[in-house]
Order: structure tokens, then C-alpha cells, then sequence
């Protein structure tokens, strides 16, 4: 009876040993030298709220992202090269976290472009997400055979249809959301209004998705008081500073406005 009951804890152990070892997070790193990783999170993303820490060596600044699916995501490598360090956190309470699981690895990336190409946790998109639907099949439209010419259709539309959420703005002042802001394409997209944070998202999930490569960037702008976001488009071999919540705002307003801003103007603390 002891060795059989020895041996049923050893089966029960080894058990709990395979479902730990199943819903442990995966860190598939075959995309480095691209900028990014991808990670699959099988925890409890509704009844927990769990982050994602990115750090690198020599560097006292990190990135912070809400893990809200047990769907594959990808993480660019926003610090370029060098060591880094992912770690997911689960909140104990309050603003205590607890580490869940870590990964380090050095990067060494060949390629500046491929990490704004793919969804991302703040460009979060898929073949599915509607606006990137409406877009391709907008984009298919003849006329339209440079990226030049498919940019210029969705600015055109964006900053003429889509309104200033100043609602939306109050709640993020107000820390409504208290565990940040973070937008969803298709609920933005549809609403047709959102901050600037929204209009950045928007737009590069519909331009990656259309095979352009677009940041979403946060910092501080022209005649923006506070944090702004805006975008940084890949066009004819440069990247150009396109902020479409500012122009929105002129064009509405029947005043001049163009899609090219001096990029001296702008900077940058964080870029997605």
C-alpha cells in the first residue's frame, strides 16, 4: 500500500509538473534580429491583471504592457540592440506585483523596419479587425498603386472623419483608467473618435497591415501642453512625422494642413 501510494503521488506530481510546465509563458525568440519577440500568455488574463516588463541593460527606462489575451502577441525590441530582460508580472494588490516568469536574451537586430509591420500590444490588429478589412479592400482600388497613394487616402479620411474624443481625454485625466489606457482599433474605429493615442493606433495598424511600416511614437509635440502620441510613417526610404489628431483639428476647422511635420519639433520618449 506505501509503495502504491508513493507512486500515486509521484504520478499526481508529475502531473502538476505538466500543467505548470503548459500554462508557463512561451518567449519565442526566432524574430530578434527582426525586433521583436512573440509571447503566448496562458494564465488568467479576465481575473488577474498581469503585465509585461521590458528592460535592457544600461538603461534605467523600461516598457510597460497589460497582457489582456492568451493569444500569441508580439513585443518589439523598442531599445535596439543590447541585453535584454522580459518579465511577467501578476498584481498581488494594489501596485504590489509579483515576477511569474523571466526571460533575458541579447539582441542584435539586422532590421529596422520588420517590427512595424506586425501587431503589436498597442497596435493590436489581425486580418479580422475591421478597419484593416475596410482599408484592403479600399487599397485594391487601382489608383492607388504606390504606398504613397494608399497613405494619402486613409490621412485624407481620417483627418476629415474622425473626431476628438474629449470625453475619453477627461476620463484619462481624471486616472479612470487606473491601470493605463489602451486602445482598441475596431472600438475607435468604429466610434469613428479617440484621443491621440487612438488616432496613432488606427492608423498603424491599418498602414502595417497594408505592407507599410508605421510606429505609433509618445513624447511631447508643438502646442501640446501635455504627452502627445503621433506617428512615424516609412515612406520613399525615410520616415516621416505625421501627427493626424493635430491636423485632424485644422482640417475640420476648414484651415490649411499637411501630413509632413519637421520632425525637430517633435520628441520622442517612448516608441511603439
Amino acid at each position: 500500500m506505501k509503495k502504491l501510494g508513493f507512486v500515486l503521488t509521484m504520478v499526481a506530481f508529475m502531473l502538476l509538473c505538466g500543467m505548470t510546465a503548459i500554462a508557463a509563458p512561451k518567449f519565442d525568440k526566432t524574430n530578434v534580429a527582426k525586433g521583436y519577440i512573440t509571447i503566448t500568455y496562458d494564465g488568467e488574463v479576465v481575473k488577474k491583471l498581469v503585465k509585461l516588463k521590458v528592460e535592457v541593460e544600461g538603461n534605467k527606462d523600461y516598457y510597460s504592457y497589460t497582457i489582456i489575451t492568451n493569444e500569441p502577441f508580439n513585443v518589439p525590441l523598442s531599445f535596439g540592440d543590447g541585453k535584454y530582460k522580459f518579465t511577467i508580472m501578476e498584481r498581488v494588490s494594489g501596485t504590489k506585483y509579483k515576477g511569474i516568469a523571466v526571460d533575458s536574451f541579447t539582441a542584435k537586430i539586422t532590421s529596422d523596419l520588420d517590427r512595424y509591420l506586425v501587431s503589436s500590444p498597442i497596435v493590436d490588429y489581425n486580418k479580422d479587425t475591421k478597419a484593416v478589412v475596410d482599408y484592403q479592400k479600399k487599397f485594391t482600388d487601382g489608383k492607388l498603386t504606390t504606398p504613397a497613394t494608399k497613405v494619402n487616402l486613409f490621412y485624407e479620411e481620417m483627418v476629415k472623419g474622425f473626431k476628438y474624443d474629449f470625453d475619453k481625454m477627461n476620463d484619462v485625466i481624471n486616472k479612470k483608467y487606473p491601470d493605463g489606457y489602451t486602445p482598441i482599433i475596431d472600438t475607435v474605429y468604429v466610434a469613428k473618435k479617440g484621443i491621440c493615442y487612438d488616432y496613432s493606433s488606427v492608423t498603424a495598424g491599418v498602414l502595417r497591415a497594408a505592407g507599410v511600416p508605421t510606429k505609433v511614437v509618445v513624447g511631447y509635440a508643438p502646442e501640446v501642453d501635455s504627452l502627445h502620441a503621433w506617428n512615424e510613417i516609412y515612406l520613399d526610404g525615410k520616415w516621416i512625422v505625421a501627427d493626424l489628431t493635430y491636423d485632424a483639428a485644422y482640417a475640420q476647422a476648414g484651415q490649411k494642413y499637411s501630413m509632413a511635420k519637421d520632425a525637430k519639433l517633435f520628441k520622442p520618449t517612448k516608441i511603439y
